[in-house]
């Protein structure tokens, strides 16, 4: 299943990124010659909100696009990837747009972890059925919420998991959604998806509720969806993460790389 670093097509991973989470926190794609522009009718903060794969003059982009944030009343924002001429080239942006955050793009590498890791009787991962949407949508808020000042997602605001909880009436897609929870003690404590076109995966929203943490439910997460990977052939299994954090740590325990960045710079 692992693709190797060499082998990896950095356009297809990006591309599968902006596509697959159409419906759910992207809601809008604009495909223009020398760049695209994604957006989102609910979140409204810039991880989902901006300019990207751009190759023209980044000056005569900006000024193209800026209506149609300030209509959608979005701050301006670029996404730099090594889809963009901007890549390692950031001093090309106006001084006005700063770096907001950073993405760590990274693929499985090691299937070792999967291999040894046995799924803790006392936690059970299941699937989620769309009659429990409300009940995953809920335990999914409580995950993303704490006040750790380490934790890059922590206290996300509301229109995340409206977003999500939209994700459930996608039916005009090309990816496969798959849904899971953890339970522990008889009470849903984590929750994690994964996006799939039958060759590229993608883990999405995988969190834990900050009391029942460190007792191995996002390893047991990642094995449940690991598994499913598998046994659909998938060559690539993919994640973003934010650089740097100990999330990133975390996942590259579980055996995944970081092969590329993506990059954020907002108009202050």
């Amino acid at each position: 299943m692992i693709k190797k670093e060499y082998d990896l097509d950095k356009k297809s991973i990006v591309d599968f990124h902006f596509n697959c989470l159409q419906g759910t926190y992207f809601s809008e794609i604009i495909d223009r010659k020398d760049y695209v522009i994604l957006l989102s009718d609910l979140v409204e903060d810039s991880y989902y909100n901006y300019v990207a794969q751009t190759q023209g003059d980044i000056n005569l982009i900006l000024k193209e696009t800026k209506d149609l944030f300030l209509q959608r009343n979005r701050k301006q924002a670029v996404y730099v990837t090594p889809c963009s001429n901007l890549y390692d080239n950031e001093n090309a942006l106006p001084k006005e747009f700063a770096s907001w955050a950073t993405d760590a793009y990274m693929i499985l590498t090691d299937e070792s972890y999967y291999r040894d890791f046995k799924i803790p009787e006392e936690i059970i991962i299941e699937d989620v059925q769309y009659s429990q949407k409300e009940e995953y949508v809920k335990a999914f808020h409580l995950s993303y919420a704490g006040d750790n000042p380490d934790d890059p997602y922590a206290n996300l605001p509301e229109y995340y998991s409206k977003s999500l909880l939209r994700s459930f009436d996608v039916k005009d897609t090309n990816y496969k959604i798959y849904y899971v929870w953890a339970k522990y003690q008889n009470k849903i404590i984590g929750v994690a998806s994964m996006y799939s076109d039958g060759t590229t995966a993608g883990i999405y929203g995988l969190g834990t509720i900050e009391k029942y943490r460190k007792l191995g439910i996002g390893a047991s997460l990642m094995k449940f969806l690991y598994e499913k990977a598998v046994a659909e052939n998938i060559s690539v299994l993919t994640l973003q993460t934010e650089y740097k954090s100990y999330v990133e740590k975390w996942y590259t325990k579980m055996g995944f790389n970081t092969v590329f960045l993506g990059k954020y710079f907002v108009k202050e």
